[in-house]
């Protein structure tokens, strides 16, 4: 789906500070191609199963069916969650998802689209046109034939025919708050509806109109959940309880609380530090046993029938059947995760994933496995290998950088002092950057010498090595060292426009070229003198927001882009052509890796595809 423009401001600026973190270097020499290799495609483009899991915000049942919102659309379940299979509603990114009956409803974050119905569990969409949200819907509730739902701007909708018109109810929240509805839930009559400026609110006429309460409870960004009459608040500070509908709180937990859910006295709480379940109504609380978060934030608590489901923030969707007691992951088929990265060591592929931490396949991408040993951190922003070993830029201080020399069986730390950004391996050379900080390496890891940028320069996390030229992007341009970091002056000659600000977002070289991208204008740029001049791109990528590129040999370069797919170049970056066959190609690409006769991308929010090539 082709982005409209009227968004592209804002996915501008969410997407930039997502590239920051991700990789933006590669092995400049994957292996020369055989001379009969035409690089044409030879088929059509394969989403890669088994690289799952994805971020998790909502889920919705009815009957057998169950439905999940993530960042990379929704997906069905018709066996209690066991598998899931991702459904055409034709948007990127849905952030909630309620039943009412056998009907659907799912919210979106485009405008004029923000409301999809389904009537045949999921299997067909229709947009709401008659909607007119204008904001975008993230709480829903549903009481009889009435649902109630909230949106990011203290907007209130209502509707009592399965939202073909919907009321709107704006609440009196002070311009310039936060004003985004977290919570919608019942007591009796009375609803009551916790907003991100730490308020809450009540209708005593089925949401028609609103009033405040006096008190809120501790913390911020409430959660709302209901044990018989008994109001309980999850902050980010703990759980609270009132026993007067909302007037006054009792904290009983201090913990960072992101979601929860309750099933009689049983009540189950996430948080970024993994799940937390009482029995007693919230009086005590224990730890539940996960296995493997990895840094993953628990944002969504659901029961359907006696299973809990709980959400993350990249993992996929975790289940459990013994009453929150022990969990585990359930994400077959749940093709959503972000790749930040992918490499080799020899024929066996690994992929890093936002959250998800790394998977791993030794057949060609025909199915993988999740390789995250004894990684403590699943945020894999960076990845790079040199011979056996694999290097993994995660999103922490102190130790920023792990590696592994057993196919990420065995995993340790890297003392980088400084959360790593990006990886580039070139021979020996290793550069890794943060956002004030690089390390090198000219012995392939074993010791390193940390700078900084200079004159106050911070970093987008963006690095490039070519025989004695290291090059990294700041918030002063393209920074170019000629003396392995010792000291740096801006290169700029071709590459900056006169009056234009923009994001750099990824490198790519080899043995004779440097290929740049750029945003605000979005365009590639090549130097052919290890950066100190440049020249613009031409061809079929020209305005394309490019978002990933890497070297396959001395003169073919590829190039992933953001809504527009891949593209390739046979004359070292000096022009571009469209690799996008099919309709099953990808569009938002966000890391790419070439090897043996296949072209593997890395997405946002949709796993990895790969394009064989004859």
């Amino acid at each position: 789906m082709k982005t409209s423009s009227f968004l592209k401001p804002a996915l501008l600026l969410v997407a930039c500070l997502f590239l920051m973190n991700v990789q933006s270097c590669k092995d400049p020499l994957q292996g020369d191609i055989p001379r009969v290799l035409e690089l044409v495609s030879n088929g059509d483009w394969q989403q890669l199963t088994g690289v799952n899991g994805g971020t998790v915000g909502s889920l919705a049942s009815s009957g057998t069916t169950l439905i999940i919102a993530t960042n990379g659309g929704l997906f069905r379940s018709q066996d209690n969650g066991l598998n899931w299979k991702a459904l055409d509603a034709e948007q990127l990114y849905i952030g909630a998802v309620v039943s009412s009956g056998s009907t659907f409803f799912a919210a979106t974050n485009l405008a004029g689209k923000e409301l999809l119905r389904s009537q045949d569990n999921g299997t067909t969409w229709q947009v709401l046109q008659n909607a007119n949200f204008g904001v975008y819907p993230k709480e829903f509730l549903v009481i009889g034939s009435t649902i109630i739902a909230g949106g990011s701007s203290g907007g209130i909708m209502r509707s009592t025919n399965l939202g073909e018109t919907w009321q709107t109810i704006t609440l009196p929240i002070t311009p310039g708050a936060n004003r985004t509805i977290l919570s919608l839930v019942t007591i009796g009559n009375t609803i009551f509806a916790s907003v991100a400026n730490n308020t809450l609110w009540r209708s005593d006429d089925n949401g028609q109109s609103w009033s405040m309460l006096p008190n809120s409870p501790p913390g911020n960004t409430p959660k709302l959940v209901v044990v018989g009459t008994t109001l309980f608040a999850g902050t980010r500070s703990g759980i609270s309880r009132s026993l007067d509908s909302g007037q006054s709180w009792t904290l009983l937990r201090s913990l960072d609380v992101y979601s929860m859910v309750a099933s009689g006295s049983t009540m189950i709480a996430g948080t970024f530090n993994g799940i937390f379940r009482s029995t007693d109504a919230g009086a005590t609380w224990g730890i539940a046993s996960v296995q493997g978060l990895g840094g993953n934030a628990i944002n969504m608590l659901s029961l359907v029938g006696s299973t809990f489901f709980a959400g993350t923030s990249g993992l996929g969707i975790l289940r459990s059947t013994d009453g929150g007691t022990s969990w585990a992951t359930s994400n077959s088929g749940l093709s959503a995760p972000t790749v930040t990265g992918i490499t080799a060591v020899g024929n066996t592929l690994f992929a890093g994933l936002r959250g998800g931490g790394l998977m791993r396949s030794q057949d060609n991408g025909a199915s993988w496995t999740r390789t995250n040993g004894n990684l403590n951190n699943f945020t894999i922003q960076s990845l790079a290998s040199i011979g056996n070993t694999i290097f993994a830029g995660v999103g922490q201080s102190g130790t920023g950088m792990y590696r592994s020399s057993d196919n990420g069986s065995s995993w340790s730390g890297v003392p980088t002092n400084f959360d790593v950004r990006a990886i580039c391996v070139n021979g020996s050379s290793i550069a890794i950057a943060g956002a004030v900080d690089i390390s090198l390496s000219q012995d392939s890891g074993r010791t390193w010498r940390q700078t900084t940028f200079p004159n106050g320069a911070s970093g987008l996390g963006n690095i490039a090595i070519q025989g004695s030229s290291i090059l990294v992007t700041s918030s002063k341009g393209v920074l170019r060292s000629v003396d392995n970091g010792a000291t740096w002056a801006v290169s700029q000659t071709g590459i900056i426009p006169t009056g234009s600000t923009f994001f750099y977002t990824r490198f790519a070289v080899n043995k004779s070229t440097i290929i740049a991208s750029t945003t605000s204008p979005d365009n590639t740029f090549y130097s052919r003198d290890g950066g100190k001049t440049w020249t613009i791109s031409g061809g079929e990528m020209v305005g394309k927001w490019c978002t990933a590129l890497t070297a396959v040999n001395d003169s073919v370069f590829f190039a992933g882009t953001f809504a527009d797919g891949l593209f390739r170049s046979k004359d070292n970056g000096a022009t571009w052509t469209s690799m996008n066959q099919g309709k099953t190609a990808p569009k938002n690409i966000t890391s790419l890796f070439f090897m043996g006769s296949s072209v593997f991308a890395g997405t946002q929010n949709n796993g990895v595809y790969r394009l064989p090539l004859r």
